[in-house]
Protein backbone atom coordinates (compact mmCIF):
# COMPACT_ATOMS: atom_id res chain seq x y z
CA UNK A 1 0.00 0.00 0.00
CA UNK A 2 1.30 3.58 -0.91
CA UNK A 3 2.20 5.92 2.02
CA UNK A 4 -0.76 8.50 0.68
CA UNK A 5 -2.96 5.78 -0.02
CA UNK A 6 -2.36 5.02 3.67
CA UNK A 7 -2.43 8.27 5.27
CA UNK A 8 -5.78 8.70 4.06
CA UNK A 9 -7.52 5.46 5.24
CA UNK A 10 -5.92 5.63 8.39
CA UNK A 11 -7.14 9.38 8.59
CA UNK A 12 -10.64 7.98 7.74
CA UNK A 13 -10.21 4.94 9.99
CA UNK A 14 -10.35 7.53 13.35
CA UNK A 15 -12.26 9.77 11.65
CA UNK A 16 -16.25 10.92 12.24
CA UNK A 17 -16.94 9.72 8.59
CA UNK A 18 -16.13 6.20 9.43
CA UNK A 19 -19.04 6.25 11.53
CA UNK A 20 -20.90 6.29 8.10
CA UNK A 21 -19.67 2.61 7.50
CA UNK A 22 -20.94 1.04 10.50
CA UNK A 23 -24.16 -0.16 11.53
CA UNK A 24 -25.37 -1.01 15.22
CA UNK A 25 -27.34 -3.89 17.01
CA UNK A 26 -30.25 -3.48 18.75
CA UNK A 27 -27.54 -3.57 21.69
CA UNK A 28 -25.65 -0.20 20.70
CA UNK A 29 -23.29 -2.85 19.40
CA UNK A 30 -20.70 -1.54 16.23
CA UNK A 31 -21.53 -4.10 13.87
CA UNK A 32 -19.32 -4.27 10.66
CA UNK A 33 -21.11 -4.06 6.84
CA UNK A 34 -21.11 -6.30 4.21
CA UNK A 35 -18.33 -4.11 2.46
CA UNK A 36 -16.07 -1.19 3.43
CA UNK A 37 -16.23 1.74 0.42
CA UNK A 38 -12.35 1.86 0.50
CA UNK A 39 -10.36 -0.55 -0.82
CA UNK A 40 -6.74 -1.07 -0.71
CA UNK A 41 -4.51 -2.61 -3.14
CA UNK A 42 -0.98 -3.47 -3.17
CA UNK A 43 1.20 -4.86 -6.04
CA UNK A 44 2.45 -8.07 -5.65
CA UNK A 45 6.22 -7.01 -6.35
CA UNK A 46 7.94 -3.77 -6.51
CA UNK A 47 10.61 -2.96 -8.85
CA UNK A 48 12.93 0.11 -8.20
CA UNK A 49 11.68 2.01 -11.54
CA UNK A 50 8.02 1.91 -11.01
CA UNK A 51 7.19 5.23 -9.14
CA UNK A 52 4.37 4.02 -7.58
CA UNK A 53 3.94 7.59 -5.75
CA UNK A 54 2.91 8.74 -9.09
CA UNK A 55 0.50 6.32 -10.07
CA UNK A 56 -2.60 8.03 -10.60
CA UNK A 57 -4.84 8.91 -13.69
CA UNK A 58 -4.93 12.46 -14.65
CA UNK A 59 -7.31 14.65 -15.00
CA UNK A 60 -9.72 11.83 -13.54
CA UNK A 61 -12.40 14.11 -12.61
CA UNK A 62 -13.69 13.53 -15.70
CA UNK A 63 -14.33 9.84 -14.14
CA UNK A 64 -16.34 10.63 -11.73
CA UNK A 65 -19.48 8.96 -13.04
CA UNK A 66 -17.51 5.49 -13.22
CA UNK A 67 -16.19 6.20 -9.52
CA UNK A 68 -19.81 6.96 -8.52
CA UNK A 69 -20.85 3.59 -9.99
CA UNK A 70 -18.42 2.10 -8.51
CA UNK A 71 -19.53 3.10 -5.14
CA UNK A 72 -22.62 2.64 -5.13
CA UNK A 73 -21.94 -1.16 -7.04
CA UNK A 74 -19.67 -1.70 -4.25
CA UNK A 75 -21.87 -0.51 -1.58
CA UNK A 76 -25.54 -2.15 -2.68
CA UNK A 77 -24.73 -4.61 -5.45
CA UNK A 78 -27.20 -3.29 -7.35
CA UNK A 79 -25.24 -1.60 -10.64
CA UNK A 80 -24.56 -3.06 -13.30
CA UNK A 81 -20.86 -1.36 -15.18
CA UNK A 82 -19.50 -1.98 -18.68
CA UNK A 83 -15.88 -1.33 -19.59
CA UNK A 84 -14.25 -1.51 -23.01
CA UNK A 85 -10.13 -1.68 -23.08
CA UNK A 86 -9.29 -1.28 -26.67
CA UNK A 87 -5.79 -1.71 -28.27
CA UNK A 88 -3.08 -3.52 -30.12
CA UNK A 89 -1.25 -6.16 -29.76
CA UNK A 90 -0.54 -5.72 -26.23
CA UNK A 91 -4.26 -6.04 -25.59
CA UNK A 92 -4.73 -8.93 -28.02
CA UNK A 93 -3.09 -11.32 -25.44
CA UNK A 94 -5.06 -10.21 -22.58
CA UNK A 95 -2.63 -10.67 -20.36
CA UNK A 96 -2.58 -7.22 -18.90
CA UNK A 97 -6.61 -6.63 -19.11
CA UNK A 98 -6.95 -10.28 -17.64
CA UNK A 99 -5.35 -8.88 -13.88
CA UNK A 100 -7.92 -5.96 -14.27
CA UNK A 101 -10.97 -7.40 -14.96
CA UNK A 102 -9.99 -10.54 -11.94
CA UNK A 103 -9.09 -7.80 -9.69
CA UNK A 104 -12.20 -5.40 -10.54
CA UNK A 105 -14.71 -7.98 -10.85
CA UNK A 106 -13.33 -9.47 -7.24
CA UNK A 107 -13.97 -6.36 -5.80
CA UNK A 108 -17.21 -5.05 -7.44
CA UNK A 109 -18.82 -8.02 -8.84
CA UNK A 110 -18.97 -10.45 -11.78
CA UNK A 111 -21.33 -9.49 -14.50
CA UNK A 112 -19.74 -11.88 -17.15
CA UNK A 113 -16.07 -12.43 -19.68
CA UNK A 114 -17.73 -10.00 -21.93
CA UNK A 115 -16.63 -9.77 -25.81
CA UNK A 116 -14.91 -12.79 -27.05
CA UNK A 117 -13.08 -12.60 -30.24
CA UNK A 118 -12.79 -15.84 -32.08
CA UNK A 119 -8.93 -15.43 -32.98
CA UNK A 120 -7.99 -18.99 -33.13
CA UNK A 121 -10.51 -19.34 -35.49
CA UNK A 122 -9.21 -16.53 -37.58
CA UNK A 123 -5.55 -18.50 -37.30
CA UNK A 124 -3.79 -15.74 -34.60
CA UNK A 125 -2.92 -15.69 -31.02
CA UNK A 126 -5.93 -15.95 -28.24
CA UNK A 127 -6.53 -15.41 -25.18
CA UNK A 128 -6.20 -18.35 -22.53
CA UNK A 129 -9.22 -17.27 -20.68
CA UNK A 130 -11.27 -19.09 -23.47
CA UNK A 131 -11.44 -21.29 -25.87
CA UNK A 132 -12.89 -20.46 -29.74
CA UNK A 133 -12.88 -23.62 -32.11
CA UNK A 134 -14.94 -24.50 -35.61
CA UNK A 135 -15.35 -27.78 -37.96
CA UNK A 136 -16.09 -25.24 -41.09
CA UNK A 137 -13.32 -23.51 -43.47
CA UNK A 138 -13.96 -19.26 -42.52
CA UNK A 139 -12.06 -16.94 -44.56
CA UNK A 140 -11.04 -13.43 -42.09
CA UNK A 141 -9.77 -10.12 -42.24
CA UNK A 142 -8.25 -7.63 -39.14
CA UNK A 143 -8.72 -4.08 -38.48
CA UNK A 144 -4.99 -3.14 -39.58
CA UNK A 145 -5.60 -4.42 -43.13
CA UNK A 146 -6.04 -0.98 -45.43
CA UNK A 147 -8.14 -2.61 -47.99
CA UNK A 148 -9.82 -5.20 -45.92
CA UNK A 149 -12.48 -8.11 -48.08
CA UNK A 150 -14.55 -7.85 -45.04
CA UNK A 151 -16.27 -5.39 -43.50
CA UNK A 152 -14.91 -4.62 -39.32
CA UNK A 153 -17.40 -4.63 -36.66
CA UNK A 154 -16.40 -4.37 -32.49
CA UNK A 155 -13.86 -6.98 -32.01
CA UNK A 156 -11.72 -5.61 -34.95
CA UNK A 157 -11.78 -9.23 -36.78
CA UNK A 158 -14.41 -10.45 -38.64
CA UNK A 159 -14.84 -14.32 -39.75
CA UNK A 160 -17.18 -15.74 -43.05
CA UNK A 161 -18.22 -18.82 -43.68
CA UNK A 162 -19.71 -18.92 -46.89
CA UNK A 163 -21.65 -21.47 -46.32
CA UNK A 164 -24.61 -23.06 -44.27
CA UNK A 165 -23.69 -26.06 -41.46
CA UNK A 166 -20.76 -23.50 -40.50
CA UNK A 167 -20.07 -23.90 -36.30
CA UNK A 168 -18.60 -21.83 -34.36
CA UNK A 169 -18.51 -23.07 -30.45
CA UNK A 170 -17.00 -20.90 -27.86
CA UNK A 171 -15.64 -22.04 -24.53
CA UNK A 172 -15.25 -19.66 -21.34
CA UNK A 173 -12.73 -21.03 -19.01
CA UNK A 174 -12.77 -19.92 -15.08
CA UNK A 175 -9.92 -17.57 -13.88
CA UNK A 176 -8.71 -16.90 -10.02
CA UNK A 177 -11.59 -18.29 -8.32
CA UNK A 178 -14.06 -16.55 -10.63
CA UNK A 179 -16.81 -18.16 -12.47
CA UNK A 180 -16.68 -17.25 -16.27
CA UNK A 181 -20.40 -19.16 -16.61
CA UNK A 182 -22.73 -16.96 -18.60
CA UNK A 183 -26.82 -17.11 -19.02
CA UNK A 184 -27.02 -14.42 -21.94
CA UNK A 185 -25.09 -13.50 -25.04
CA UNK A 186 -24.90 -10.72 -27.71
CA UNK A 187 -24.12 -12.30 -30.51
CA UNK A 188 -22.55 -9.44 -33.34
CA UNK A 189 -23.26 -10.83 -36.87
CA UNK A 190 -24.15 -9.58 -40.10
CA UNK A 191 -28.47 -9.66 -40.02
CA UNK A 192 -30.32 -9.42 -43.60
CA UNK A 193 -31.69 -11.44 -45.99
CA UNK A 194 -28.17 -13.21 -47.34
CA UNK A 195 -27.26 -14.24 -43.86
CA UNK A 196 -28.12 -17.08 -42.97
CA UNK A 197 -30.25 -17.61 -40.02
CA UNK A 198 -28.12 -18.88 -36.99
CA UNK A 199 -28.98 -21.86 -34.35
CA UNK A 200 -27.49 -21.58 -31.10
CA UNK A 201 -27.04 -24.91 -29.31
CA UNK A 202 -25.71 -26.37 -26.17
CA UNK A 203 -22.73 -28.46 -25.31
CA UNK A 204 -24.50 -31.49 -26.91
CA UNK A 205 -25.65 -29.94 -29.83
CA UNK A 206 -28.88 -29.45 -29.09
CA UNK A 207 -30.71 -26.43 -30.02
CA UNK A 208 -31.86 -24.14 -27.28
CA UNK A 209 -32.22 -20.95 -29.54
CA UNK A 210 -33.08 -19.33 -33.06
CA UNK A 211 -32.22 -16.23 -34.68
CA UNK A 212 -33.81 -15.21 -38.03
CA UNK A 213 -31.45 -12.91 -39.38
CA UNK A 214 -33.97 -11.24 -41.81
CA UNK A 215 -35.25 -9.15 -39.06
CA UNK A 216 -33.11 -6.68 -36.63
CA UNK A 217 -32.91 -5.55 -33.40
CA UNK A 218 -32.41 -1.67 -31.89
CA UNK A 219 -28.93 -2.09 -32.83
CA UNK A 220 -27.91 -3.50 -36.27
CA UNK A 221 -26.17 -6.26 -36.63
CA UNK A 222 -26.47 -7.84 -33.01
CA UNK A 223 -28.72 -10.75 -31.35
CA UNK A 224 -29.86 -11.04 -27.87
CA UNK A 225 -29.51 -14.97 -26.75
CA UNK A 226 -31.00 -15.89 -23.39
CA UNK A 227 -29.95 -18.77 -22.07
CA UNK A 228 -32.05 -21.23 -19.79
CA UNK A 229 -29.11 -22.25 -17.74
CA UNK A 230 -26.00 -20.77 -17.46
CA UNK A 231 -23.11 -22.43 -19.01
CA UNK A 232 -19.63 -22.72 -20.13
CA UNK A 233 -20.11 -23.09 -23.49
CA UNK A 234 -21.88 -21.85 -26.80
CA UNK A 235 -22.65 -23.20 -30.08
CA UNK A 236 -23.60 -21.18 -32.99
CA UNK A 237 -24.77 -23.05 -36.51
CA UNK A 238 -25.59 -21.35 -40.20
CA UNK A 239 -28.99 -22.83 -41.10
CA UNK A 240 -30.86 -21.51 -43.85
CA UNK A 241 -34.29 -21.19 -43.74
CA UNK A 242 -35.11 -19.64 -47.33
CA UNK A 243 -33.33 -19.62 -51.00
CA UNK A 244 -30.78 -16.74 -51.12
CA UNK A 245 -29.08 -16.88 -47.06
CA UNK A 246 -25.55 -17.89 -48.39
CA UNK A 247 -22.98 -16.72 -45.39
CA UNK A 248 -22.59 -16.57 -42.04
CA UNK A 249 -19.97 -13.20 -40.68
CA UNK A 250 -19.64 -12.65 -37.39
CA UNK A 251 -17.99 -9.88 -35.76
CA UNK A 252 -17.88 -11.09 -31.97
CA UNK A 253 -19.94 -12.48 -29.05
CA UNK A 254 -20.18 -10.88 -25.70
CA UNK A 255 -20.85 -13.65 -23.29
CA UNK A 256 -22.71 -12.23 -19.75
CA UNK A 257 -24.56 -13.03 -16.81
CA UNK A 258 -27.71 -11.33 -16.14
CA UNK A 259 -27.39 -9.66 -13.52
CA UNK A 260 -24.58 -6.73 -11.34
CA UNK A 261 -21.19 -6.60 -11.09
CA UNK A 262 -18.73 -5.57 -13.96
CA UNK A 263 -17.87 -6.48 -17.22
CA UNK A 264 -14.09 -5.86 -18.71
CA UNK A 265 -14.31 -6.12 -22.42
CA UNK A 266 -11.02 -6.44 -24.13
CA UNK A 267 -10.43 -5.68 -27.91
CA UNK A 268 -7.23 -5.66 -28.99
CA UNK A 269 -5.42 -6.04 -32.21
CA UNK A 270 -2.10 -6.75 -33.27
CA UNK A 271 -0.60 -4.33 -34.97
CA UNK A 272 -3.68 -1.99 -34.21
CA UNK A 273 -3.26 2.02 -34.11
CA UNK A 274 -5.69 5.00 -33.76
CA UNK A 275 -6.30 5.59 -37.55
CA UNK A 276 -7.30 1.67 -38.11
CA UNK A 277 -9.96 2.18 -35.61
CA UNK A 278 -11.20 5.48 -36.78
CA UNK A 279 -11.60 3.66 -40.14
CA UNK A 280 -13.22 0.74 -39.50
CA UNK A 281 -16.96 0.68 -40.99
CA UNK A 282 -19.07 -1.60 -37.85
CA UNK A 283 -16.41 -1.03 -35.14
CA UNK A 284 -18.12 2.42 -33.32
CA UNK A 285 -21.72 1.94 -33.97
CA UNK A 286 -21.73 -1.82 -32.47
CA UNK A 287 -19.36 -1.11 -29.44
CA UNK A 288 -22.75 0.88 -28.61
CA UNK A 289 -24.25 -2.59 -27.89
CA UNK A 290 -22.20 -2.78 -25.01
CA UNK A 291 -23.41 0.02 -23.19
CA UNK A 292 -19.62 0.66 -22.11
CA UNK A 293 -19.95 3.30 -18.72
CA UNK A 294 -15.86 3.39 -19.10
CA UNK A 295 -14.07 3.15 -22.11
CA UNK A 296 -9.82 2.93 -21.88
CA UNK A 297 -7.84 2.99 -24.86
CA UNK A 298 -4.32 1.86 -24.87
CA UNK A 299 -2.33 2.65 -28.22
CA UNK A 300 0.76 4.50 -29.17
CA UNK A 301 3.29 1.95 -29.70
CA UNK A 302 2.94 1.50 -33.03
CA UNK A 303 2.39 4.64 -33.45
CA UNK A 304 6.01 5.10 -32.08
CA UNK A 305 7.50 2.54 -34.60
CA UNK A 306 8.41 5.28 -37.35
CA UNK A 307 8.45 8.78 -36.99
CA UNK A 308 5.39 10.52 -35.28
CA UNK A 309 4.38 14.43 -35.39
CA UNK A 310 2.53 15.18 -32.64
CA UNK A 311 0.00 17.05 -34.36
CA UNK A 312 -0.28 14.35 -36.70
CA UNK A 313 -0.72 11.64 -33.65
CA UNK A 314 -3.33 14.21 -32.41
CA UNK A 315 -5.68 13.92 -35.15
CA UNK A 316 -5.54 10.50 -35.17
CA UNK A 317 -6.82 10.18 -31.55
CA UNK A 318 -9.26 13.02 -32.48
CA UNK A 319 -10.53 10.72 -35.61
CA UNK A 320 -11.04 7.39 -33.08
CA UNK A 321 -12.58 9.55 -30.30
CA UNK A 322 -15.08 11.30 -32.23
CA UNK A 323 -16.50 8.01 -33.56
CA UNK A 324 -16.63 6.33 -30.23
CA UNK A 325 -18.62 9.46 -29.08
CA UNK A 326 -20.87 9.49 -31.58
CA UNK A 327 -22.11 5.99 -31.17
CA UNK A 328 -21.86 5.84 -27.26
CA UNK A 329 -22.00 9.62 -25.59
CA UNK A 330 -22.45 8.39 -22.39
CA UNK A 331 -19.00 6.66 -22.24
CA UNK A 332 -16.48 8.23 -20.17
CA UNK A 333 -12.67 7.99 -21.78
CA UNK A 334 -9.09 6.99 -20.37
CA UNK A 335 -6.35 7.19 -22.70
CA UNK A 336 -2.87 5.42 -21.16
CA UNK A 337 0.61 5.80 -22.34
CA UNK A 338 2.43 3.16 -23.58
CA UNK A 339 5.47 2.34 -21.41
CA UNK A 340 8.93 2.36 -23.29
CA UNK A 341 10.15 -0.24 -25.22
CA UNK A 342 12.92 -0.38 -27.78
CA UNK A 343 12.64 0.47 -31.95
CA UNK A 344 15.17 -2.12 -33.80
CA UNK A 345 16.47 -2.72 -30.31
CA UNK A 346 17.45 0.91 -29.65
CA UNK A 347 15.94 3.63 -27.53
CA UNK A 348 13.14 4.90 -29.01
CA UNK A 349 12.89 8.74 -29.11
CA UNK A 350 9.18 8.60 -30.22
CA UNK A 351 7.52 7.25 -27.21
CA UNK A 352 7.93 11.24 -25.58
CA UNK A 353 6.28 12.33 -29.12
CA UNK A 354 3.74 9.88 -27.77
CA UNK A 355 3.31 10.98 -24.45
CA UNK A 356 2.63 14.48 -25.02
CA UNK A 357 0.62 13.93 -27.70
CA UNK A 358 -2.06 11.48 -25.59
CA UNK A 359 -1.64 14.10 -22.33
CA UNK A 360 -2.06 17.00 -24.65
CA UNK A 361 -5.22 15.87 -26.27
CA UNK A 362 -6.79 14.13 -23.02
CA UNK A 363 -6.82 17.52 -20.92
CA UNK A 364 -7.81 19.49 -24.19
CA UNK A 365 -10.73 17.38 -24.58
CA UNK A 366 -11.82 17.01 -21.32
CA UNK A 367 -10.60 12.86 -20.97
CA UNK A 368 -8.98 11.30 -18.43
CA UNK A 369 -5.01 9.67 -19.13
CA UNK A 370 -2.93 7.85 -17.29
CA UNK A 371 0.96 7.33 -17.86
CA UNK A 372 2.42 4.43 -17.60
CA UNK A 373 5.29 6.06 -19.45
CA UNK A 374 6.50 8.62 -16.86
CA UNK A 375 5.26 6.17 -13.78
CA UNK A 376 7.84 3.25 -15.03
CA UNK A 377 10.65 5.86 -15.55
CA UNK A 378 9.81 7.65 -19.48
CA UNK A 379 12.95 7.71 -21.43
CA UNK A 380 15.13 5.09 -22.27
CA UNK A 381 13.39 2.56 -18.88
CA UNK A 382 13.20 -0.15 -21.48
CA UNK A 383 16.24 -1.36 -20.05
CA UNK A 384 14.77 -1.62 -16.68
CA UNK A 385 12.33 -3.53 -17.86
CA UNK A 386 14.46 -5.64 -19.50
CA UNK A 387 16.79 -6.21 -16.62
CA UNK A 388 14.21 -7.83 -14.67
CA UNK A 389 12.79 -9.90 -17.00
CA UNK A 390 9.93 -8.13 -17.84
CA UNK A 391 10.43 -7.11 -21.22
CA UNK A 392 10.45 -9.59 -24.34
CA UNK A 393 13.53 -10.58 -27.05
CA UNK A 394 11.91 -8.39 -29.92
CA UNK A 395 12.80 -5.08 -27.18
CA UNK A 396 8.49 -4.39 -28.23
CA UNK A 397 6.46 -6.64 -26.48
CA UNK A 398 6.65 -7.42 -22.87
CA UNK A 399 6.83 -10.85 -20.92
CA UNK A 400 3.66 -12.46 -18.89
CA UNK A 401 5.33 -10.89 -16.06
CA UNK A 402 5.73 -7.22 -17.46
CA UNK A 403 1.81 -7.54 -18.74
CA UNK A 404 0.74 -8.87 -15.44
CA UNK A 405 2.96 -5.27 -13.42
CA UNK A 406 1.41 -3.29 -16.19
CA UNK A 407 -2.06 -4.32 -15.18
CA UNK A 408 -1.22 -4.24 -11.75
CA UNK A 409 -0.61 -0.68 -11.82
CA UNK A 410 -3.32 0.29 -13.61
CA UNK A 411 -6.04 -1.58 -11.81
CA UNK A 412 -3.91 0.41 -8.21
CA UNK A 413 -4.09 3.73 -10.23
CA UNK A 414 -7.72 3.19 -10.81
CA UNK A 415 -8.60 2.25 -7.27
CA UNK A 416 -6.33 5.14 -6.24
CA UNK A 417 -8.88 7.40 -7.84
CA UNK A 418 -11.90 5.31 -6.76
CA UNK A 419 -10.42 5.81 -2.64
CA UNK A 420 -10.34 9.60 -3.41
CA UNK A 421 -13.78 9.85 -4.76
CA UNK A 422 -15.41 8.01 -2.25
CA UNK A 423 -13.45 9.87 0.62
CA UNK A 424 -14.48 13.33 -0.91
CA UNK A 425 -18.38 11.67 -1.22
CA UNK A 426 -18.44 10.58 2.11
CA UNK A 427 -16.91 14.14 3.81
CA UNK A 428 -20.04 15.94 1.63
CA UNK A 429 -22.51 13.30 3.29
CA UNK A 430 -20.88 14.37 6.70
CA UNK A 431 -21.81 17.50 5.86
CA UNK A 432 -25.44 17.47 5.26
Amino acid sequence: MNVSFFFLFKTLLFSPLFSLFITFSATGQAVAPPKQALIGYELPVNYPFVNQSFNNIENDTCLKSVYDMMYRQRMTNEARISMVHIGDSHIQADMMTSVVRENIQRDFGNAGRGLITPYRVAGTNEPINYYSSSNSSWTSARIIQRDAALPIGVSGLTIRAAQAGANLRIKTLDRGNLDYSFDQAIVFYDRNEASCDVAVCDSSGHQVYAVQSRLQESIPNTATVFMANATHEINLKSVTSSTGQNAFQVYGVSLEKGGPGVLYHAIGINGATYQNYAGAEHFAPQLGALYPDLIIISMGTNEAQGTVSKAAFMQQIDGMVKDIRKHSPQAAILLTVPADSYRQQKVNPSFETVRDAIANYALNNHIAYWNLYDITSGYGSAEQWRKFGLLGKDGVHYTKNGYELQGQLLYQAIINGYNRYVLAAQAQEAKK
